[in-house]
């Protein structure tokens, strides 16, 4: 089994916030398409598709960020791939926020990073294909 070298770029641009940690889950949370949540004893942070209405009591990271996943579903014994892609955009100078879900890893960087990031991506030998309207 080879590990993929596929980067999809989220159809999307986010927005990404935090909420003190005894806050309620904002209802886009529930409904949007796309919704990233993590709760911890400090905080809730959110990531959102842009354009929502903001939650209430939350704070915003400045700007709007662009995500991508990696294509396909990861074997947990994979090692390496998410410290491959951010040594990727480390070397670039560019900071990203990452998720990990059950089937894939989530990288996010801002907006007008974006192009940036793709260029070094595919200079490592990945392939980044344009967002699907579909996904």
């Amino acid at each position: 089994m080879s590990v993929p070298r596929r980067l999809l770029r989220l159809p999307v641009a986010f927005a990404v916030w935090r909420l003190p940690p005894d806050a309620a889950w904002p209802a886009a949370a529930h409904t949007a398409r796309w919704a990233f949540v993590a709760r911890t004893p400090d905080e809730v942070s959110l990531i959102l598709p842009a354009g929502g209405p903001a939650p209430s009591g939350a704070r915003q990271a400045p700007g709007l960020w662009h995500g991508w996943r990696v294509a396909g579903v990861l074997d947990f014994a994979w090692v390496g791939l998410l410290a491959e892609l951010s040594a990727v955009l480390a070397q670039a100078g560019i900071p990203l926020l990452a998720v990990s879900t059950f089937d894939t890893d989530y990288i996010f960087v801002r907006a007008e990073q974006r192009a940036a990031a793709e260029a070094a991506w595919r200079a490592a030998g990945w392939e980044v294909a344009a967002p699907d309207a579909a996904a």
